[in-house]
């Protein structure tokens, strides 16, 4: 999980406005310099102190209002910023700096279509002000009106073309948007502005790694410790990318960097579990993985990373992994907003059926390559098929899921809520979420009830596959869970029975008789991917047929549920 920065807000030296000699005497005008001294100095307490020596003598005065507002704000105290802010603009209404002040504490305050009227306010009184483009670009971008933020950021860049902040502001919005181009080119202008700028070196290595320009990120991650060598975030994502290179070592030590500077980091202990699950050191991955659920207790990816390691455990039986496995599913609704029970399907058994896929793996990765033969040879006429891909970079495996779905809806950068939404609007019956908890996908859509009919798809058995393919014979030690009977069942297609067994004693024995017999293993070397592309194993349309029945009979159970459902109301 990499650490972005947030959009950054505007910072400017704060000055005390120039009001006519009616409204202050000398001696505050000098009093008040030496309170803006102190406050940008981060001496508040000398500020406070001042500011309120003026307003016991002049209720009225502006700038001490305004300022002391500020100082609120910059504290935390958003709720006293916006009474002493407000009063501010009761006095001097036209000023635009306290308007987009009043945006800020709005935002802190979630409030935000409230901070974007503030933000409008102080640009229709000053056009020109850069500042409040940028903030009003920030609000927008949390209320994911992106197209909004751009504009904004766009006119903040355009009045002052050296805001290094707003270029990364614009770089921070064009990601979400997927346009990486245009990101690529913010970022750079922010660096050549500001080349100490450790949060853009930050979020550009982010990207760059999206781009799979991973010694690049490497760079720009390195560049930004060298800036600000306590930057635990950037330690954590140094930690990504090494990981991803394959230097796993490297990985774990830079995501320790990260929790000695930040010791409840729980998205660091998180990633050094995936990296521990990766040297084959599952119980240190098994700890990690609690240590951080101990530090933040709703966290989903640690939680299907715990779920995950616990597979490979042996000392979990069937049971307690089952247990596990509900367990997490009904902990996490508990935690998010549910929709009501108000689905719009219509009620129909034998209709035509919308089957949404939910999926991160829509690109040339094991899960997508193993379901697209199933998306292409659905029946179009009682199946329409519609795509929710979390694909950050597209490639030709990509293009051709598209040509397979009636509808493409891209969800990267949206929430689980928001997508769950989109689904729901797209009138979808059957929604199948792929792959379940495994890489970026996205099984906690399902908690919004999202569709009539959810389905969790366990695709897999690559590995097997792969092996099989390319004529190396595979043993198969059947257990009691759908992992470890899979390969069994492949191999029961195959017509290779004898290669599945029971006992660990067997399997040695199989295995043994196996390696010994060298006149057998020629003959399945030989014969193996002909025993695939003939068997069911590789007929896309009569699993395509198998696979609409179950989802028929879904279907046609939830009609019946809603049928009762309604003749009890």
């Amino acid at each position: 999980m990499d650490k972005t920065e947030k959009a950054a807000k505007s910072t400017k030296t704060l000055q005390p406005t120039n009001p006519s000699t009616q409204q202050q005497t000398q001696t505050h005008h000098q009093d008040l310099e030496l309170a803006v001294k102190y406050h940008n100095a981060g001496d508040y307490l000398k500020a406070r102190g001042i500011y309120q020596q003026i307003l016991e003598t002049e209720p009225n005065q502006f700038d001490a209002l305004h300022l002391l507002g500020v100082m609120a704000h910059q504290r935390g105290e958003n709720n006293i910023a916006l009474n002493l802010i407000m009063k501010a603009l009761a006095i001097k209404p036209d000023y635009a700096e306290a308007h987009s002040n009043l945006g800020a504490v709005f935002r802190e305050l979630g409030q935000l279509n409230d901070a974007v009227m503030s933000y409008q306010k102080a640009l229709a009184i000053k056009p020109d002000y850069a500042e409040a483009y940028n903030n009003l670009g920030n609000a927008f971008k949390q209320l994911a009106q992106f197209d909004e933020a751009v504009a904004s950021y766009q006119e903040a860049v355009e009045i002052n073309p050296g805001y290094a902040e707003a270029h990364s502001n614009l770089g921070l919005v064009y990601r979400d948007l997927g346009k990486l181009g245009e990101a690529v080119d913010s970022y750079r202008k922010a660096l050549a502005i500001k080349p100490d700028y450790a949060e853009v070196h930050n979020n550009f290595g982010n990207l760059l790694r999206e781009l799979g320009r991973l010694d690049e990120a490497v760079v720009n991650y390195q560049k930004a410790l060298t800036i600000k060598p306590d930057y635990a975030e950037v330690h954590n994502n140094l930690g990504n990318a090494f990981k991803e290179l394959g230097q796993l070592d490297e990985a774990v030590a830079r995501y320790h960097n990260a929790l000695d500077v930040k010791p409840d980091y729980a998205e660091a202990y998180s990633n050094l579990g995936n990296t521990f699950l990766g040297l084959g050191k599952l119980d240190n991955a098994v700890a990690s993985y609690r240590k951080a659920l101990s530090i933040k207790p709703y966290f989903p990816e640690a939680e299907k990373n715990l779920l995950s390691a616990r597979l490979y455990l042996p000392e979990f039986s069937p049971g307690e992994l089952v247990a596990e496995n509900l367990y997490f599913p009904e902990k996490l609704v508990q935690e998010t907003h549910q929709f009501a029970e108000n689905l719009a399907n219509t009620p129909t058994p034998d209709r035509q059926l919308r089957v949404g896929y939910l999926s991160s793996d829509f690109w040339d990765h094991p899960v997508g390559r193993n379901v697209l033969p199933l998306l292409s040879s659905h029946d179009r006429a009682n199946f329409e098929v519609h795509c929710y891909s979390d694909v950050r970079r597209p490639d030709a495996v990509t293009g051709r899921f598209r040509t397979c779905a009636y509808q493409w809806h891209t969800i990267v950068g949206k929430s689980d809520a928001e997508v769950a939404e989109m689904v729901r609007v797209g009138g979808i019956d059957v929604l199948v979420c792929l792959a379940g908890r495994f890489d970026n996908n996205r099984p906690l859509v399902c908690t919004y009830r999202a569709a009539p009919v959810q389905v969790s798809y366990h695709d897999g058995a690559t590995t097997s596959f792969q092996a099989l393919w390319m004529g190396v014979p595979v043993v198969s030690l059947a257990g009691e869970t759908f992992n470890s009977r899979i390969g069994g069942s492949i191999l029961h297609h195959l017509g290779l029975r004898e290669l599945v067994v029971n006992t660990p004693e067997a399997y040695v024995d199989c295995v043994g008789d196996l390696a010994g017999d060298l006149s057998r293993l020629r003959t399945l070397r030989m014969s193996l991917r002909a025993r695939i592309t003939s068997s069911l194993l590789c007929d896309a349309s009569a699993y395509a047929r198998n696979v609409e029945a179950a989802y028929r009979g879904m279907w046609r159970a939830w009609c019946k549920k809603h049928e009762k459902f309604l003749n009890m109301k």
